[in-house]
């Protein structure tokens, strides 16, 4: 169970009072399985000078602990005894504490105003667990780095349940690292629970929670009320509401309901026998348009039903028209699973995963798989499973799997009615992902021509995404002219369509990589609003993603740190995490420069997990990028080599020589220096100097400078430091600007140039302030007499030890917040940690125990 220290600190003063002869009471209030147990559990373990009892005693002389568990299940008349029992106690070194479940014990709400009062203790609501204890409670339970995003899914699924979210640890385990299923495992006594609970309910107030639940969306009550009339059932307000489970909110001025709890919904649908659960879909679907129809259609539908299944086949052209592929795809799934017909089952399966292939959509798709396995064998099902190998990272197995079905099936070309574009698309893929650039090339360029389409003409999703493929595949070449005629057609698609916002990414990453930052910037934002415009949602998150990477380099690091926490959300809401990795690199390389080298590392972890599953060239190097850039500020150059060693040959070094992204060598050169290989880093300065890709990571003239500092020629050092500065632009790169003052701060003063030295210094600490680079600032460590001499000081980890040297400097929480780009709710954790640690009481003591180290 994760530490709940707010609710510990309090237990822990009201224990004092006790001691102290202030008989104390405190009531303890949360939703079953929420932690009130365990939390009397560890105030047992900790008060081990107190006599335990369940009874309240008339008087106390020594410390007595009264600990009332499941007050909800007390007959009135021990209710009645007990309240009066603790009313009449006074001066005695009692502690009581009471635990029930919020809003059913009579005991806590008679107690409640009384124990409020200051003599008396205080309420202890127990909140839902926060996104950080989800991951701390996930690695007691062995699943260790959960990813925030998943953790922030399985917080909102579970209502931060510590009971539900250790079933769904126990039962899904390392599964939760791929995915999380929407319908999580629950306890076992959790349907019961809820079974009895609802029991308690009128019919009428239970018939109006099953039909939110079915619903699942909010509701206007005129339109439940409509729906409970089509499905012949009488609807209660009052009583759904007096339930507890009822949220009620204005949209727009008019009144909706829902469910407040995801598990509740769910249990209330599982709880629905399956002939009444038809029932109500059917007139729920009465009364709804469009898809949320069709869907309500199906959950209705017991058996095979093919007008249904030709309608849903219809709405998923319609989305398919419209550029919605993910929807296009589930549309056809679902028409797949009432079809009566095996041929035109497989036929729809299959075209789902075209769309899904299309949407790059892998949990759909992954989904998808089991089924289409055992479709009949055939050029249509391996080229298909082909799609779905390449969404799941399997490059070179599914590659082998296409190209052995072509030999197969070589007369069955067109099994998928695409025109054999699907297939052609589906293999340049994967050729792209294993960067076999010629052969990606020759692919998408042969099936174009071979079918004589016509220029001008609004291409087809897999015409647009051969052309994306050939486009992409040309830049990299270095055939940049080639590389335009192939996307042209596509970047002039309606705005509907996402192929549009894809080619717009793949301009910017040609502007970003060749060290046109500025212009980069411009053309990701197009992207990003092209795929929000079209509803693309697998391309929003690479665009924010590739535009976090592009505000990295601008310097402007609140921005990036936004834009690639946007991503992680988006895979929240989404569950499309194919960009986590390029949104995790970002995030350990400015956790990094901020202090937070611990978080920079799991960041570095995540990154690289996540670029196993799905090794695209780009998430490699953006991994390994990271993972030096925190070596880098760790001071470990031989491990700055090490994790850029994957991008210095073969067919990846290749790539990024010919797109120009090259400004990382800068780190490779800077870590050989340190090693004193003066030559290699010599080779290396040599080769950036003749690329024109982003110098942010060092200019080519500050590498000159520290080659010839570490030489001995401190002349010819500030000269080359100088004239790094002179051509550099403080308001493009400020980062490597900065490094090049302070590089010349420190030679300036070796040299005797302490005036000149202290100007520089200054400026770069300017730029390195402004950046919330905190780890190159210069700063005086805590004295022996001060903070650092403060009982507990060594115990505190990295995080909390900056934190606290920040707070005793009498930064504010949102300053702190701003300046190790961690959240507020994050600082606050730290601080009270720390102040645990350090046996202070508060904020205040840590400043003034800052003030006597300075005095």
């Amino acid at each position: 169970m994760v530490d709940r220290l707010r609710e510990r600190t309090a237990l822990a003063a009201a224990a004092d009072r006790a001691r102290a002869g202030h008989a104390t009471v405190v009531t303890l209030e949360g939703e079953p399985g929420i932690g009130k147990t365990w939390l009397i559990n560890e105030l047992v373990a900790a008060l081990r000078d107190f006599t335990v009892t369940n009874t309240v005693p008339k008087f106390a002389s020594e410390p007595t602990l009264v600990v009332i568990d499941d007050a909800q299940w007390l007959e009135p008349a021990v209710v009645t005894r007990t309240a009066k029992q603790l009313d009449a106690l006074r001066t005695s070194k009692l502690l009581v504490v009471i635990a029930g479940r919020t809003g059913e014990s009579r005991l806590i709400e008679r107690l409640s105003p009384g124990s409020s009062r200051p003599d008396r203790g205080s309420v202890l609501s127990l909140g839902p667990l926060g996104t950080q204890q989800v991951i701390e409670l996930a690695g007691e339970r062995g699943i260790s780095a959960l990813e925030i995003t998943r953790a922030h899914l399985l917080a909102e699924l579970t209502d931060g349940n510590p009971q539900h979210l250790v079933a769904a640890f126990e039962q899904l385990g390392q599964r939760l690292y791929v995915s999380v299923p929407r319908s999580l495992p629950v306890p076992a006594d959790f349907d019961p629970a809820l079974r009895r609970d609802l029991a308690t309910v009128s019919k009428e107030g239970r018939a109006m929670l099953e039909l939110l639940a079915l619903i699942g969306t909010p509701i206007s009550i005129s339109a439940l009320v409509e729906i409970a009339m089509r499905a012949g059932v009488q609807l209660s307000f009052d009583d759904a509401s007096a339930s507890g489970h009822l949220e009620v909110f204005n949209q727009e001025g008019q009144r909706e309901l829902t469910l407040k709890s995801v598990r509740v919904r769910e249990g209330i649908r599982r709880s629905l026998d399956t002939a009444k659960a038809r029932r109500l879909h059917a007139a729920i679907a009465e009364s709804m348009t469009g898809t949320r129809r069709l869907e309500h259609l199906l959950s209705s539908t017991e058996h095979t039903n093919d007008s249904l299944a030709a309608e849903l086949e219809a709405e998923g052209v319609r989305h398919e028209a419209a550029g919605q592929y993910p929807e296009a795809a589930r549309m056809f799934s679902r028409a797949s699973g009432v079809t009566s017909g095996a041929a035109e089952r497989e036929r729809r399966l299959l075209y789902a995963c075209v769309l899904a292939f299309y949407s790059d959509d892998a949990e759909l798709a992954s989904t998808l798989a089991p089924s289409v396995a055992r479709c009949a064998p055939s050029l249509a099902r391996q080229v298909v499973l082909g799609g779905i190998g390449y969404l799941l990272g399997d490059f070179p197995e599914s590659l082998s799997l296409v190209t052995a079905a072509l030999d197969e099936y070589p007369s069955d070309d067109d099994a998928l009615g695409t025109g054999g574009l699907f297939t052609a698309a589906v293999v340049a893929s994967l050729q792209l992902a294993a960067v076999d650039l010629p052969a990606a090339i020759t692919t998408s360029a042969t099936a174009l021509s071979r079918l004589g389409l016509e220029e001008g003409g609004v291409p087809s999703p897999a015409e647009a995404r051969l052309r994306i493929t050939l486009g992409f595949s040309l830049w990299i070449a270095g055939a940049v002219d080639d590389s335009d005629v192939a996307l042209a057609s596509v970047l002039a698609l309606p705005a509907t369509r996402p192929e549009r916002a894809d080619a717009l990414t793949i301009y910017a990453q040609r502007e970003f990589y060749r060290g046109d930052t500025a212009r980069a910037l411009r053309t990701v934002t197009t992207a990003v609003e092209a795929a929000r415009s079209s509803n693309a949602l697998h391309i929003i998150p690479l665009g924010l993603a590739l535009r976090s990477h592009v505000n990295f380099a601008l310097g402007q690091w609140d921005d990036a740190m936004l834009d690639a926490q946007a991503v992680l959300a988006h895979t929240t809401a989404s569950r499309n995490g194919n960009h986590d990795v390029l949104a995790h690199g970002a995030i350990a390389m400015m956790s990094a420069h901020s202090g937070e080298l611990d978080f920079a590392e799991r960041s570095v972890r995540i990154a690289r997990r996540l670029g196993v599953e799905r090794p695209l060239p780009q998430h490699t190097a953006a991994a390994a990028i990271a993972a030096a850039v925190v070596e880098r500020v760790g001071g470990h150059p031989h491990a700055v080599v090490h994790a850029l060693s994957p991008m210095l040959e073969g067919s990846l070094a290749l790539g990024l020589t010919s797109t120009g992204y090259t400004g990382w060598r800068a780190m490779h050169a800077e870590a050989l220096i340190s090693l004193g290989s003066y030559e290699r880093a010599s080779s290396v300065i040599r080769l950036l100097e003749s690329e024109p890709g982003s110098k942010s990571f060092g200019y080519t003239g500050w590498l000159h400078g520290m080659l010839a500092e570490a030489q001995g020629d401190l002349p010819e050092a500030i000269a080359a430091y100088r004239a790094a500065l002179a051509a550099g632009d403080e308001s493009t790169s400020p980062f490597p600007h900065a490094l090049a003052l302070k590089s010349l701060a420190g030679a300036l003063e070796a040299n005797g140039e302490s005036g000149h030295a202290t100007a520089a210094a200054r400026d770069a600490t300017r730029l390195f302030t402004r950046l919330g680079a905190t780890v190159y600032l210069t700063g005086a460590a805590p004295t022996e007499d001060g903070v650092a001499a403060l009982e507990g000081w060594s115990t505190l980890t990295p995080r909390e030890h900056d934190t606290s040297l920040l707070a005793s400097e009498g930064m504010l929480n949102r300053e702190i917040a701003a300046a190790m780009h961690v959240s507020v709710k994050t600082v606050e954790h730290h601080i009270a940690n720390s102040l645990a640690k350090l046996g202070l009481r508060s904020r205040r003591d840590l400043e003034k125990a800052a003030g006597r180290g300075s005095a």
